[in-house]
């Protein structure tokens, strides 16, 4: 026996609730209306037990596997979802016109504390030409959906806008140069390293976009296998040696013992550079930064520690998205692509490790890399 409730009172109501107690092994068994005198006599009318006022209640009560919905558009939808996220079945009368033979589809947007999308599918109900008792509708939850479209959209947008920039400061100078009779020698050297530096910066967005692509596309060279992060980071810290001198800061690296890790070691070689590259970036002259490797025999952590311009909490959700930079104009001044820690996150991600921040701002950041442990003696 399938048990049907009706929301929304009212004629429509009425003659609903007229049809269903016709239909073999159905029973209404509660209505309900914001007005209680209505529900109420609507019950009685057609002899159903159970009548409420409020939606959660009635559906908590009774738990129909039906739930006919009569009520004005604007609120039929968001009805509809909570009946929905019940567990029931859904009739919604009237969601839109349907006055055909053929299914109505259209997308239903629901605003609220959490902003819901559907793709509804509806038809009249019977078909085939026999009297309408109503309208069937079927609701899929395609709110996932829509956000990665809009993930999409928003990549597309921001990659066209990193890639417009250099290529149009390559071709102004390019072109002054080539109309520029007349110019100084030290203003051609001047335009000439200006278009070097934007097709550094091109390439490296380039290869960036590759390599977000190969990553996110499960596009991996080789297996994962047992790496001495340790040996890796004590590498990685001397080869930038220099670059840290250039900029004045102090480097130190902490690795007092092997601490081998299952990972992939040129990806692991990338995360890592990613990191001390970020820290150097947005770390001022006579500043620190910390490389440390532990482990416990069950994980191994690295972290990527500076006494930066550090970030703000709303930004720390957020530091990790593709193009997302905490401070643009540095970032490009430096010549960030604004997809370095992207990599590194699904860099990790894909070693199923874990990557997390600590950051205050003005006072530095911390970048903690955890990966499983490997046997000692297996790198």
């Amino acid at each position: 026996m399938m048990k049907v409730a009706i929301i929304g009172c009212g004629k429509i109501a009425d003659e609903h609730a007229s049809a269903l107690v016709k239909i073999p092994d159905c029973t209404l068994e509660a209505v309900c209306d914001s007005e209680e005198l209505m529900a109420k006599q609507l019950a009685e009318r057609y002899g159903v037990g159970a009548y409420f006022d409020d939606v959660q209640t009635m559906l908590k009560t009774v738990r129909p596997d039906v739930v006919h919905i009569t009520t004005p558009p604007q609120t039929h939808f968001l009805l509809a979802t909570m009946a929905l996220d019940d567990g029931a079945h859904v009739f919604v009368e009237k969601p839109f016109t349907v006055t055909t033979e053929e299914a109505v589809s259209r997308r239903v947007v629901q605003v609220g504390a959490e902003r819901r999308i559907f793709r509804v599918h509806a038809v009249r109900f019977p078909a085939e030409g026999r009297p309408r008792i109503g309208t069937v509708a079927v609701f899929h939850d395609v709110t996932e959906v829509a956000r990665l479209e809009a993930v999409r959209r928003d990549f597309v947008a921001n990659a066209s806008h990193e890639l417009r920039t250099p290529v149009a400061a390559i071709r102004g100078f390019a072109e002054t140069l080539l109309d520029g009779e007349g110019l100084s020698e030290s203003d051609r050297r001047t335009y000439l390293d200006t278009i070097h530096r934007h097709a550094i910066r091109l390439g490296n967005l380039v290869g960036d976009l590759l390599s977000l692509s190969r990553i996110e596309g499960r596009q991996v060279e080789s297996e994962i296998e047992p790496v001495d992060v340790a040996a890796l980071a004590e590498v990685l810290v001397g080869d930038s040696r220099e670059r840290f001198a250039a900029r004045g800061l102090e480097v130190a690296l902490a690795a007092p013992e092997p601490a081998v890790a299952w990972a992939r070691r040129q990806d692991l070689e990338q995360v890592l550079s990613n990191l001390t590259d970020n820290a150097i970036h947005y770390t001022d002259p006579g500043g620190r930064v910390d490389v440390s490797v532990t482990g416990d025999g069950e994980r191994v952590v690295v972290r990527v520690s500076d006494t930066g311009i550090g970030i703000s909490p709303a930004d720390q959700e957020r530091v990790f998205e593709r193009f997302y930079r905490v401070d643009a104009a540095r970032s490009r001044a430096e010549g960030g692509t604004g997809l370095g820690l992207a990599i590194v996150k699904h860099l990790v991600l894909a070693m199923d490790g874990e990557v997390t921040l600590e950051s205050e701002p003005q006072r530095g950041s911390t970048f903690s890399v955890s990966l499983r442990a490997a046997p000692t003696d297996a790198a």
